[in-house]
């Protein structure tokens, strides 16, 4: 019907040109061809039609056409499917059907619908469903009368980009089509259950099968979207052409075979491709890969498989995990081979995370909030000690745009040397708002911190064992000392160039630094407000938490100390007993072994008076064969 259909049409170029046909609906554009004279086209050839009927509030294909202005958009046509407390498998595909059928935009729908069957393939057709799949079936379908995915525009944009969101997990692989910035088609495939493939082979499936949806529409520029940083280089080396794609390991032959089916779609097609690389949670594909949290928790693929409960299992999950200490992954392992069921995933996890030993002992490192050190010019201050040739100099480096480095150098190492240097540099360009530093005993004498405050300027220490937290003065160093032994000149010298020079981002320190406005100390009240605000609510501690600190010379068989958070300093660091340590080398303590601690803590300290009662009797006999000796000293 669908033929013949198409060839009454096309025998009028007028009548041809303004309609466009599915099996038995006829759409028609009025404004090139009358309603009328389709029908009387149709009826010469012995072709029955209706009555024409405005698209506005029509049901076409299937579904519901409405008019919004000069908008034209299709949703669902007809009430949600009716379930029981008691589905079969029959019952749940038909379901399933009917919630995505032909529609051409399903979003997150299309992956819940089949995780859903591929859960209850475990049973008979008459059979019923496992109940978790029964309550995801309720849940699904209570959530799409608030959210329907289903719809979009009738009428496709004839120009605009046109892009291809491409996107794959571990559960499934999803493709979105956008013309014009309107979704016209997506798509969404199940991996397999014992897939083994690559994440990065997955994400390069996707834009394969991406590619394949939008040959469809017959596109030939198009812009292919990907969150995968890997897949991104591979494809840009492939439209570009200017260097062999860096492919190594087992699936390289796998990623080159797909890698070439592009380039010959580039080379046949005369496709004008481009890629672009975005966040993970800024692709419109994610949607169609993942399905809720939960349903990967608390469900299971067979009725007769037994979940272990966190409060019932937990004693037996501990005590598998205490024959061999394994992190998450090893010990659900296992733990569910050696307990002969199915684990569940989060009380491994908990039992994982309150193992004193494994907290204690070269524990697991720990994911850091990224924060921001960017300051103004003269704002931050970093100090420190340097030696060249011998010679100590005071280092002083704007940690602003400018980079602007001071060296002084000093007769000695004493706080008195440090604070004369500083405050001279103080009176010249004025103080800062801030001055980081190590903990050194030349920045923590009372001297020191005197200067601090008379210019009204807080002291921030860098975080103990972490050198690289002043990695800005590490560098400078290395610069001016490379440039010091290369030329043979002095570093007076060598700092000056340096200073007047462009660094790599094409600033210059001198011309930066010269067009600041200095703050005036002395014309500064004392509620002035120019210490910083600090953001700590991203801390994972708090004042008075247990905690354990890494030691300074941190081996993988080294005991971690106990101690208690005093003061929230930043984010990312507090301070431990009056020691400012980074919340990297910490770790929250258990309350189970705090007692254990404690009686150590008393052994330690026991044992250091005792050594330091035999080094004082030592010290005794030494002053004694000094006046047998020498008799004229006397003690």
């Amino acid at each position: 019907m669908s033929v013949i259909l198409q060839k009454v049409l096309a025998l009028d170029e007028i009548v041809a040109k303004g309609t466009d046909h599915y099996v038995d609906d006829i759409f028609v554009n009025e404004a090139v061809v009358s309603a009328k004279r389709v029908q009387h086209h149709l009826s010469s050839f012995g072709l029955v039609t209706k009555e024409p009927v405005p698209l506005s509030d029509a049901r076409v294909l299937g579904l519901r056409v409405t008019t919004n202005g000069a908008e034209v958009r299709w949703s669902r046509d007809g009430a949600l499917p009716a379930v029981g407390t008691k589905v079969t498998k029959r019952e749940l595909l038909s379901v399933c059907g009917k919630l995505i059928r032909h529609y051409p935009v399903a979003g997150w729908l299309r992956v819940s619908c089949s995780y859903m069957k591929r859960l209850a393939n475990v049973v008979e057709w008459d059979s019923d469903i496992p109940n978790d799949v029964v309550g995801m079936l309720h849940e699904t379908l209570k959530y799409i009368e608030e959210h329907d995915p289903v719809g979009g525009v009738w009428t496709v944009p004839g120009c605009g980009h046109e892009t291809v969101w491409c996107d794959a997990s571990s559960i499934a692989v999803g493709v979105c089509l956008e013309v014009g910035d309107v979704v016209v088609e997506d798509a969404s495939w199940l991996r397999k259950e014992d897939d083994r493939a690559h994440i990065n082979v997955a994400e390069l499936d996707a834009v394969v099968k991406g590619l394949n949806l939008a040959m469809k529409w017959n596109l030939k520029r198009l812009i292919v979207v990907t969150d995968s940083k890997s897949v991104y280089a591979w494809v840009q080396s492939v439209i570009t052409d200017s260097h062999q794609p860096k492919v190594s390991g087992l699936c390289e032959m796998i990623v080159r075979r797909r890698l070439g089916l592009i380039a010959q779609l580039i080379d046949e097609c005369e496709v004008e491709l481009t890629i672009k690389l975005v966040n993970s949670s800024s692709n419109k594909a994610d949607v169609l890969t993942r399905v809720r949290q939960k349903w990967l928790v608390n469900t299971t693929k067979m009725a007769n498989v037994a979940v272990v409960d966190n409060a019932a299992s937990y004693d037996d999950v501990r005590k598998t995990h205490d024959l061999h200490h394994f992190g998450i992954d090893r010990t659900l392992y296992v733990a569910e081979h050696r307990l002969g069921k199915r684990v569940s995933r989060k009380a491994v996890k908990n039992t994982v995370e309150n193992c004193p030993a494994c907290q204690r002992v070269d524990p697991a490192p720990m994911r850091l909030t990224k924060g921001n050190l960017e300051v103004g010019v003269w704002e931050r201050l970093a100090t420190d000690i340097c030696h060249y040739r011998n010679v100590p100099y005071l280092t002083i480096i704007d940690c602003g745009p400018s980079r602007f480095s001071i060296w002084v150098r000093l007769q000695n190492e004493t706080a008195d040397a440090v604070t004369l240097q500083l405050a001279r540099v103080f009176r010249e360009r004025g103080p800062p708002v801030e001055v980081l530093s190590d903990n050194g005993p030349c920045f923590c004498g009372k001297r020191f911190e005197s200067l601090l405050q008379t210019w009204r300027v807080e002291h921030i220490y860098s975080c103990a064992y972490r050198a690289y937290d002043i990695a800005i003065v590490e560098r400078i160093y290395r610069t001016i000392k490379r440039m010091a032994a290369r030329s043979g000149g002095s570093i007076s010298d060598m700092v000056f160039y340096y200073n007047n020079s462009p660094n790599a981002e094409g600033v210059v320190p001198a011309k930066k630094l010269y067009a600041y406005v200095p703050r005036l100390h002395r014309l500064v009240g004392e509620g002035d407000g120019m210490q910083r605000q600090r953001d700590m609510t991203c801390n994972p501690f708090r004042v008075g938490d247990q905690v354990y600190v890494k030691p300074a010379t941190v081996k993988c068989t080294s005991v971690w100390k106990l101690g208690a958070v005093t003061i929230l300093v930043s984010n990312t660091a507090v301070a431990v007993d009056k020691m400012t340590c980074h919340v990297a080398d910490l770790r929250q303590a258990c309350k189970e072994s705090e007692d254990d601690d404690s009686r150590e803590i008393e052994n330690i300290q026991n044992d250091e008076c005792v050594e330091a009662d035999l080094a004082d009797v030592e010290r005794h006999n030494d002053l004694a064969i000094c006046s047998n000796s020498h008799p004229q000293y006397r003690w």
